[in-house]
């Protein structure tokens, strides 16, 4: 029997692009889906062209509007929502992209395929829907290629840091009943799945182009400004998250390098929480020195520099 795929589709304020999301969802050719969207408590009417979509396309049997009671976020829409689901995969779905006809088809064909894989990635193709929106790092780019290839990632290979947006992930439900319990709601739904698979040497990543990733001015991590006070306060949360990773791999009996790898990253945060609140420049150097690689880029290193003499950096 065809395994069940669920994909859970977070909407804010996303009437401007949801309609040609839903529609290339509609039209997969993977024919068992079952599509829940949870509607974060949205100012604009894309709830009631979510509801028109669904009744004109005879979609009630398997697609379900969720309208949240309060504003969650879309760090606890995306995997609270994931709770209500009842396929054997599910999918993470952002409002403003579109996918391609087959996405759900090749990732459920290679989870058969690799039983050895338990999250698994595939590739996106950027689009520009507006002049100035923020661009994506042309290395996260150039790793991507469409060869049909499966690499199978771990920890222990220097893959710390996530190399995959949310969009193009999936994961076992069975996995991800497995890990829940170790969220906690100040961590993205991605970097939480990923990390988790990289512990278990079960994250993997087709090479396959599936997904067409809009880059506009309202994208969640279009952020213009960075200050200190924000940047202490997302320190703090990255240390609790990563307190939850470790308590993680140790249940799991992760191999020792692993372990070490998560202290060793929890070192770096409480180090540059100590040098953005004493704004002492001598802390940096020893960042520079022994903690580069547990920074996702370098641009990161000197942004907490710069932080250190002024409370606000612009970003272009």
């Amino acid at each position: 029997m065809e395994k069940k795929a669920s994909i859970v589709v977070t909407l804010y304020n996303g009437s401007r692009f949801i309609l040609e999301q839903l529609e290339s969802l509609r039209i997969q050719t993977y024919t068992n889906i079952e599509v829940i969207i949870a509607d974060d408590v949205s100012k604009d009417n894309g709830m009631a062209l979510v509801e028109k979509f669904i009744k004109e396309n005879g979609l009630s049997a398997n697609w379900k509007l969720i309208v949240n009671s309060q504003n969650k976020g879309y760090l606890k829409n995306f995997l609270e929502t994931a709770a209500l689901t009842t396929g054997d995969v599910i999918f993470f779905c952002d409002q403003d992209d579109v996918w391609n006809a087959n996405k759900v088809e090749i990732m459920m064909q290679t989870l058969d395929e690799h039983l050895e894989v338990n999250m698994l990635c595939s590739n996106l193709v950027p689009f520009t829907e507006e002049n100035g929106a923020r661009k994506l790092n042309p290395k996260f780019l150039s790793e991507m290629k469409d060869d049909g290839t499966v690499d199978i990632l771990g920890m222990v290979q220097n893959i710390f840091h996530c190399k995959r947006s949310g969009c193009t992930m999936c994961i076992r439900r069975s996995y991800y009943d497995q890990i829940i319990p170790y969220w906690i709601s100040s961590w993205a739904h991605d970097e939480f799945v990923w990390k988790m698979a990289c512990i278990d040497n079960c994250c993997g990543i087709v090479h396959r182009f599936t997904t067409n990733r809009r880059l506009h001015f309202d994208n969640v991590t279009n952020i213009k400004e960075r200050t200190r006070d924000g940047r202490i306060k997302q320190l703090w949360e990255m240390i609790e998250c990563n307190d939850s990773l470790l308590k993680y791999a140790v249940d799991r009996n992760a191999d020792r390098r692993v372990v070490e790898k998560i202290k060793k990253y929890k070192k770096s945060l409480q180090k540059r929480t100590k040098l953005l609140i004493s704004r002492n420049p001598i802390i940096w150097l020893s960042l520079w020195k022994n903690y580069a690689e547990c920074y996702p880029r370098r641009t990161g290193l000197f942004l907490d520099l710069y932080l250190v003499f002024f409370k606000t950096c612009k970003m272009n």
